[in-house]
């Protein structure tokens, strides 16, 4: 199988190709679910902030302005969609697991 960059896969999608960013989603899907699901420890929280994420950047597609650089983008709106429901979040679910997490909690607060 021959492999398509990201940056192929940004661009077929910003011509209308959806299957594109449908592989771009099979691409990272469980990476951010996993650094989600670490920072609420909630799994059905964690698929629905991570669907949020995915959506809205869908949305938001041509405001990338290096197509290479889908997956840091990502994970940037990621923060920003989590920061959206960390607030309304019990203290108990954001429990540090993690230096890494401790870090990934002050930046999104």
């Amino acid at each position: 199988m021959i492999h398509i960059s990201d940056s192929q896969l940004v661009r077929k999608t910003l011509q209308g190709d959806h299957i594109a960013f449908g592989r771009l989603i099979g691409r990272y899907y469980e990476s951010i679910y996993q650094t989600v699901l670490q920072i609420l420890k909630d799994p059905l929280d964690a698929e629905e902030v991570t669907q949020d994420a995915f959506w809205k950047a869908y949305l938001s597609l041509e405001s990338l302005e290096n197509p290479s650089s889908f997956y840091p983008w990502l994970r940037r709106r990621v923060g920003r969609v989590e920061f959206l429901r960390i607030e309304d979040l019990p203290e108990e679910k954001l429990k540090v697991g993690s230096f890494e997490d401790e870090l990934l909690r002050r930046n999104l607060r």
